[in-house]
């Protein structure tokens, strides 16, 4: 039988491409997730646009939190505050870095939370505040993006549970004067 996956499909992840196929074992198949669509809103969903609701849902699943995470940060700040030994340590800046402020610097990315909101970035309205270092540093600061590439490959990271990773962010300005950023591996 000849091989009529489309490049796309072939570029997919295995769990995503498992899927695709059927072959999932966490609920039904993307292929599925398309007819379930298709009954319920009486429109043709393709793959890609089961893909992309899989997505919003997670993303919808993920930001639907107690406000624990965010006192979980902010203990985690003041105690940080609390240990400084000088004034220069408790004057340091400890919000949260745009992701235009470090674009091109290869960082390690520990882990991310998704929060919902109004983000100048997102086309979805969703964010990630990503925790991010320097290679063989331990301190750690929160960096926030919005690109809905960086987002989905953040989600695909997560099933993969493959912590920490060494990335860059890169910016790349479009004909419209908009920056398009995404999160890549750097290259040596």
């Amino acid at each position: 039988m000849a091989n009529t996956k489309s490049k796309t499909a072939e570029s997919l992840t295995p769990e995503v491409e498992n899927q695709l196929d059927g072959s999932s074992q966490d609920g039904p198949s993307l292929n599925d997730q398309a007819v379930s669509l298709k009954a319920t809103t009486g429109q043709t969903v393709s793959k890609n646009e089961a893909v992309m609701q899989d997505f919003v849902n997670w993303l919808v699943a993920a930001a639907d939190t107690d406000d624990s995470d965010q006192y979980a940060l902010m203990a985690s700040i003041v105690a940080e505050i609390r240990q400084a030994t000088n004034p220069e340590e408790v004057l340091r800046e400890r919000s949260a870095l745009h992701v235009r402020d470090i674009l091109n610097t290869p960082l390690v990315v520990h882990g991310f939370e998704i929060r919902a909101g109004d983000y100048e970035d997102s086309e979805l309205n969703f964010y990630a505040a990503i925790t991010v270092g320097r290679q063989g540093r331990e301190d750690t600061r929160i960096v926030t993006c919005g690109a809905t590439k960086v987002l989905a490959k953040l989600w695909v990271l997560q099933d993969m549970n493959d912590w920490p990773q060494i990335v860059w962010f890169t910016g790349k300005q479009t004909s419209k004067g908009f920056t398009s950023i995404d999160m890549v591996s750097p290259t040596i």
